[in-house]
């Protein structure tokens, strides 16, 4: 049985396109230092290449690492390489992966290890030659994400030091639509060969709308379930729909399981009112999510699904694009957009934009179709929008991108000279001045001007006569070097040390890495937003993270001291069914929360290796130590003050009305409104009880052009969001007042006085001096609304026992 199994294996290798090329890539890789494969999707390249370099002995003695972009991929291709090679199982033979939180690779035994980028970066801070590996392969270059850039610069520093060592390092440099120019210039013409390899491409038929979609995601799920219906297309020909994240993704596969639910009652209805007696029904459908967050269990089922009689779709992110294979999709419904995170140098604010794909990605989505046999691409945009809107390749993540983390990670590694790194392409030399300003400003570095040099600077950070100072990592920056975070949430954790409240803190940051923890359907928003009160903390998000958890590990331990006494087995067990059912009752993705219990115990475990400070905490009611942790150092520049309020319809007191504000010290007329963002804990109070606080901390921005605002102003939504008191702002808060003040006037619209009801408004509580007093007001208010809450849910109850009896 084993034998005709691998024997399958062995002749579906021989069928890809890379097969037969086998002799000549390793010859090639032998030969040369270096080497740019470019392969259209479906050749096998990402499978077949290592194992060739494998048994052909250049891994023997070191290890192969082939990276990639997203761990979905790496532990999906390691699963089957491991099978076709027949030589033990992932971890257990000679194939391994490494992915954060877990590491399935055993030293001195595993000899290809598929790793995401991140992982090998991490590696190299501690071994920057990467001694461990002998080749190194660079697969999906064409995606280039920040790590992959950052990555093939070190790779290429560290071949150079190992050139004329006795084990040398290759480079390998794999994609399916890159231009191998750029990478030949980049790793050197005479040391590195480039080779084409033809893949494996069925005919595609591709169409366009004839008008712009409106709301792409409706449009793509009435196209799934149009062509579902047809009985021209059987049940074995699976369907790939693209979006842009995990929001627009839910909510299509909500409404294509709701539009065939309506359909097989249609066609049941039908079916009973004709005389014919004809009851052919709709195939069954099974309707799969697919992005990064997913759990890798149901990540693998989805990839792996396959039922006679039923037709699979998968709704997904760009993460299908080219990092996994998807057997037997022969339909793709395209929406031509991404979402990216785009950061602006001069404000220093990241926003989550949605975005247009590049020409060569929307190929790559609908090449897709075509991979076992001809397909049909589905494009929701117009000939015109593909034209003009998508630019022929995507552009690199280094432009849109803050650089304090990848240039901290460089000084870590011994770059003396972040300016003289070699960038595959060269970072705008703004960015590089903004991320050295950063990382400065955080005490993580010294910039030191020399003085026999006419001194300049630019965004603060001195040079002279263009050559730029010396730079120091301090013991500071080598601390924030240890946990794998961006530098602000580093250095936050260092002020939370002094602060006493390093537990609160870690317990923030493992609970913003998977943000967002909720996940609420539609048609449970107003059930949701009752539970949500009792997670809601009057100084803002920080605060209600940490209740949010504490609230699940509570739920775990009360299910299993109810269960008593039990093995451990058992206990497990029963924890995790708790925490499960808790979960869904409190509409908490599951999944989420068990990853923010790993980052919290890797981060723990990092604090005390690293001799960070003792664990202490602040307490279950005082969060001001939590807040003042991230405001003193890492993140004091997203401060923003509360300058006026508008109501979208003045006249219509019922309204939302939304207050706005801009940051602290920011004079710019022309920059952007800055509005709290509707899941904060800060929300409910700063508009439906109309008591916005003064100064708020943000962490994050992103775009609001969904929010319902009457004018064309430009507006950003703030997240994690909190409270800061007026006294921690001193004079700048004083300064910033005088700066930003709005002309009610000129405005047409007057601020909001004391409510009827006592409750406050923006000119009373800019009035308020004593924060303890607002704090304390905030609660009550609060408070009085869960009381309200719970009433109105006990009258639903009562009505409901009544209409029973």
């Amino acid at each position: 049985m084993a034998t005709s199994a691998s024997e399958r294996l062995l002749e579906e290798r021989k069928k890809l396109p890379v097969w037969i090329h086998r002799e000549t890539l390793v010859e090639i890789v032998k030969k040369y230092p270096n080497c740019v494969i470019v392969s259209s999707t479906g050749s096998g390249k990402t499978t077949q290449l290592p194992q060739f370099l494998f048994e052909a002995g250049l891994a023997n003695t070191d290890m192969i690492a082939i990276t990639q972009p997203r761990r979905i991929a790496a532990i999906s291709v390691a699963h089957r390489v491991a099978e076709e090679l027949g030589r033990g199982a992932v971890g257990v033979g000679p194939v391994g992966y490494c992915v954060r939180f877990e590491d399935a690779s055993v030293a001195g035994l595993t000899r290809l290890r598929y790793m995401t980028d991140g992982m090998l970066l991490r590696e190299a801070c501690l071994d920057p030659t990467l001694s461990r590996y002998s080749i190194v392969i660079v697969d999906e270059a064409h995606e280039r994400t920040l790590n992959t850039e950052v990555l093939l610069g070190v790779l290429l520093i560290a071949s150079r030091k190992r050139a004329t060592s006795p084990k040398p390092l290759k480079i390998i440099v794999m994609s399916a639509t890159i231009d191998p120019k750029n990478f030949v210039d980049f790793l050197g013409p005479s040391r590195t060969r480039v080779v084409y390899i033809q893949g494996r491409q069925f005919p595609i038929n591709t169409f366009t709308v004839d008008q712009p979609s409106i709301d792409y995601v409706s449009d793509a799920a009435s196209t799934c379930i149009r062509l579902h219906g047809e009985p021209t297309c059987p049940p074995d020909r699976g369907l790939l729909i693209f979006l842009t994240g995990e929001e627009e993704i839910t909510r299509c596969v909500s409404l294509i399981r709701r539009l065939y639910k309506a359909l097989l009652e249609s066609k049941k209805s039908s079916s009973n009112a004709t005389t014919s007696g004809d009851t052919s029904l709709p195939p069954r459908l099974s309707v799969f999510p697919l992005f990064a967050a997913l759990p890798q269990a149901q990540q693998l089922k989805a990839l792996t699904f396959s039922e006679p009689g039923t037709r699979k779709v998968i709704v997904s992110t760009n993460i299908a694009e080219t990092s996994v294979t998807i057997p037997g999709i022969r339909y793709v419904i395209d929406c031509g957009r991404a979402k990216n995170l785009e950061w602006d140098s001069t404000t220093g604010l990241q926003r989550l934009r949605v975005t247009w794909v590049s020409k060569s990605q929307a190929w790559q989505r609908a090449g897709r179709a075509g991979r076992n046999a001809p397909g049909v691409c589905l494009r929701l945009y117009t000939d015109a929008e593909y034209d003009h809107q998508m630019a022929l390749h995507p552009s690199s993540q280094l432009a849109s991108a803050p650089l304090s983390g990848v240039l901290l990670n460089l000084l870590a590694m011994g770059v003396k000279n972040v300016q003289s790194f070699p960038w595959l392409e060269p970072p705008k030399q703004q960015a590089i001045d903004s991320g050295l300003q950063l990382l400065q400003r955080l005490g993580a570095i010294t910039i030191v001007p020399q003085s026999n040099k006419s001194p300049f600077a630019c965004n603060g950070v001195a040079f002279a006569n263009a050559i730029p100072s010396p730079i120091k990592l301090t013991k500071l920056g080598r601390l924030m070097t240890v946990f794998p975070l961006a530098p602000r949430f580093a250095r936050a954790l260092c002020s939370a040390a002094h602060l006493n409240c390093l537990i609160e803190a870690i317990i923030v940051v493992s609970m913003l890495y998977v943000a967002p923890v909720f996940y609420v359907p539609q048609e449970s928003r107003e059930e949701f937003n009752e539970i949500a009160m009792r997670f809601r903390h009057p100084e803002g998000d920080l605060a209600s993270l940490v209740l949010v958890y504490r609230a699940y590990i509570k739920a775990a331990e009360t299910s299993s001291n109810t269960n008593g006494a039990a093995s451990a087995a058992a206990s497990v067990s029963t924890r995790l069914a708790g925490r499960n059912r808790w979960c869904r009752e409190n509409f908490l993705n599951h999944a989420r929360m068990r990853t923010a219990v790993k980052v919290r115990a890797q981060l723990r475990d990092l604090v005390r290796s690293s001799g960070l400070g003792h664990l202490h905490s602040c307490g279950a009611d005082d969060f001001s130590p939590l807040t003042k942790a991230f405001f003193e150092v890492a993140f004091r520049d997203q401060v923003a003050t509360l300058a006026t309020r508008r109501a979208d319809n003045a006249a219509d007191n019922t309204r939302e009305s939304f207050p706005y504000y801009k940051r602290l010290g920011d004079t710019n007329p022309s920059s952007p409104l800055l509005c709290i963002h509707p899941d904060s804990s800060l929300y409910p109070l700063a508009v439906v009880a109309r008591c916005p606080p003064p100064a708020v901390l943000f962490l994050e921005a992103v775009d609001s052009s969904f929010v319902p605002f009457s004018d064309s102003h430009q507006r950003v939504m703030m997240r994690h969001v909190c409270m800061i008191p007026s006294l921690w702002l001193g004079d700048e808060e004083k300064e910033a007042e005088e700066t930003e003040k709005v002309d009610v006037e000129q405005s047409g619209v007057s601020t909001l006085a004391q409510e009827p009801d006592g409750s406050c408004s923006p000119t009373n509580v800019l009035s308020l001096s004593d924060d303890e007093n607002r704090r304390r007001q905030l609660k009550r208010w609060l408070k009085n609304r869960r009381k309200k809450v719970a009433r109105a849910k006990r009258r639903k109850m009562n009505g409901m026992n009544q209409e029973l009896c």
